[in-house]
């Protein structure tokens, strides 16, 4: 009998780190580039302080947790992984030892940090905040699992309509923009608020680096960035929305100014959480405060633009959207100023969005493996 712990770590483990690779390299430079060992032993201590300050770490690794969750989902739609709906056969708890050790390798980052914080919990003799990281991590892994075993035996979920829902169908009338938000809302709930809370945690993070001393605004300016970049999913999910579900969009006699300056009203309010998270918590003044709440729509507009361009698979879209955020970080480094690069990327939006709008046809993106 073959070795189903090899095939799903090869299936799911090292497909998760080779597609992501990206993803933990701008967070491995942000975190040890700019951090010193003093100020990483500061930030633990100061997240191991109480309970309620531990749910920052913990809030991080939820989101980390619906990533894993939505990558393993996403695999299992894959046609050459249909295979594994077979290990159903299987029985429950075999089942379930295989998904906990898979999750269990993919929450290695997760795993590995929460070491350094409990090590540094028993140091102050934090017995409560202990046993807070420690039951969080073991919900998360086990939730992780549950999620791909659900994935396996369930891979067609029946979707149903509530009453309540039903009723406000049928008596109210939404605007446009109104249905663009709830439709990602409704089809991605996890990965909306995952998004949002975990682009409003970095930002709250890195609002609180240095308090009492002078904040170089460039810090906040990288936090944007990272969270307009962050947000590319939900955008993706809005085109997909419109191509999929609104081609009639196109044949109406609308300006492509006007529809550009709709999507970009769309992208002001789905940032609206992290705009209220900059205005209450960033130390900066009002100039700065609205050039790093100004960069995070404009980079996600950047973003949606970038989706009119045909790439082979997804991979080579992730690979742009990280040389777009690297970008954007090493030029603030260098001192230019936010509003050059919020500047920039609405130029760069229009003229990719003006000349690839009408071109573009809906084509599903390919795994890397199947191209």
């Amino acid at each position: 009998m073959f070795d189903l712990a090899n095939v799903f770590t090869k299936v799911f483990v090292r497909e998760f780190y080779r597609l992501n690779a990206g993803f933990f390299i701008v967070v491995t430079t942000l975190t040890f580039g700019f951090m010193s060992g003093a100020e990483h032993k500061a930030l633990a201590e100061f997240f191991v302080a109480s309970p309620l300050l531990s749910l920052i770490p913990i809030g991080v690794w939820s989101m980390y947790a619906l990533k894993v969750i939505l990558f393993n989902h996403q695999r299992l739609q894959l046609p050459q992984n249909r295979f594994l709906f077979e290990t159903t056969l299987v029985s429950s708890p075999r089942q379930f030892s295989l998904g906990l050790q898979t999750v269990f390798v993919q929450f290695a980052p997760v795993v590995a940090y929460a070491g350094f914080l409990l090590m540094t919990a028993l140091k102050n003799g934090r017995i409560s905040t202990i046993v807070i990281i420690i039951c969080s991590v073991i919900v998360l892994l086990i939730l992780s699992a549950i999620a791909l075993m659900r994935g396996m035996r369930t891979p067609i979920p029946e979707n149903k309509t509530s009453a309540l829902k039903s009723f406000i169908d049928r008596h109210t009338v939404r605007p446009l923009w109104w249905i663009y938000i709830v439709t990602v809302l409704r089809q991605e709930p996890f990965l909306f608020f995952g998004t949002k809370i975990f682009t409003g945690v970095l930002l709250f993070a890195i609002s609180q680096l240095y308090i009492g001393e002078t904040y170089d605004g460039r810090l906040l300016a990288m936090g944007a960035t990272i969270g307009g970049a962050g947000n590319y999913m939900i955008v993706m999910q809005l085109q997909l929305f419109e191509l999929k579900y609104l081609n009639l969009m196109r044949a109406l006699p609308i300006t492509l100014m006007r529809r550009w300056i709709y999507i970009l009203l769309i992208s002001l309010i789905l940032v609206a959480t992290e705009t209220v998270v900059l205005w209450k918590y960033a130390p900066v003044g009002l100039t700065n405060l609205v050039s790093a709440a100004l960069l995070i729509p404009c980079l996600a507009m950047l973003l949606y633009s970038l989706l009119y361009v045909r790439f082979e698979n997804q991979e080579t879209y992730g690979r742009i959207i990280f040389g777009v955020t690297i970008a954007h970080i090493v030029l603030i480094l260098f001192k230019v100023p936010v509003p050059v690069l919020i500047a920039l990327d609405l130029t760069t939006s229009w003229l990719i969005f003006q000349k690839r709008y009408y071109k573009f046809e809906l084509q599903m993106i390919k795994a890397p493996s199947e191209t």
